[in-house]
């Protein structure tokens, strides 16, 4: 998954790479769809996990509003650099996927909701020590934060990109005078 897409990847080259028989891949997945579907949600799992991990140790060992807006600063200028931008992509192509899998749906939902959920326990951390106002509720401010992530995948397809240091300053604007204003 890290040199093609879902689609471009074959049954006879998953068990050539694994060294796997079909008989075995067969007994762990009901056919090829649910295996890739495990993969994307596994990959968007372990972003999950860093990205909670990451922002967790930044809230925790900031002692300041202002070193926790530097620490962020320092976050999102590596988040949404250009070399992400594939990470954008294959994030939101896990989130879209659509092969009218109800499994999938679920099981992308789960990671997802955990993704928002982990996000919403920070941003309350980060009100309860009083460097994020209250003004908003921390499940608001998770999936903003989802959403600024996510939309700079439109940018990444622009002939004329905006600039990064554009971008990012105007996330930090909204960091700064949204979530951390009183």
């Amino acid at each position: 998954m890290e040199i093609k897409a879902p689609n471009e990847i074959s049954a006879d080259e998953v068990l050539q790479k694994s060294g796997i028989s079909k008989g075995s891949m067969y007994h762990h997945f009901k056919d090829l769809d649910e295996l890739i579907e495990t993969a994307q949600v596994a990959r968007f799992a372990h972003w999950v996990d860093v990205s909670i991990q990451n922002l967790g140790q930044i809230i925790r060992a900031t002692k300041t509003k202002d070193e926790l807006y530097e620490a962020l600063r320092v976050v999102t200028e590596n988040t949404q650099s250009a070399k992400r931008k594939d990470s954008r992509i294959e994030r939101a192509a896990a989130l879209s996927r659509r092969n009218g899998s109800a499994r999938y749906f679920e099981l992308i939902g789960n990671e997802s909701d955990r993704l928002m959920s982990g996000l919403e326990d920070l941003a309350r951390e980060a009100q309860e020590k009083g460097f994020f106002s209250k003004r908003h509720h921390p499940r608001a401010i998770s999936l903003m934060v989802q959403a600024y992530t996510l939309g700079k995948i439109v940018d990444d397809y622009s002939h004329n990109p905006v600039k990064d240091e554009d971008w990012n300053n105007l996330i930090m604007d909204v960091i700064r005078n949204v979530f951390m204003q009183d």
